[in-house]
């Protein structure tokens, strides 16, 4: 699905942010089925495709919307490093 993310609610975000001052960052998300977690070879898979997050939500929430026509926009905050990619 080309084009998920409405341009102009993109634009009136990044608009309110900064004047907000708050820092956004855009990035390609990849999305995983899951229950589980991703094992460190999926994750330097997802990395050689160029993916810099991956989630087990948003994307089904995100077509289930577009198929119905509706404008989507989505916010994520990262809490925690993928598998392999930190010590802790």
């Amino acid at each position: 699905l080309a084009n998920a993310y409405d341009r102009d609610l993109r634009a009136q975000l990044a608009a309110v942010a900064e004047s907000a001052g708050i820092p956004l960052a855009e990035g390609v998300f990849a999305a995983y089925t899951g229950p589980n977690f991703e094992t460190p070879a999926e994750i330097r898979m997802m990395q050689t495709l160029g993916c810099d997050v991956v989630g087990m939500s948003i994307v089904p929430e995100v077509l289930t919307a577009r198929h119905c026509g509706l404008k989507v926009l989505v916010v994520s905050a990262m809490t925690n490093y993928a598998e392999g990619l930190s010590d802790t």
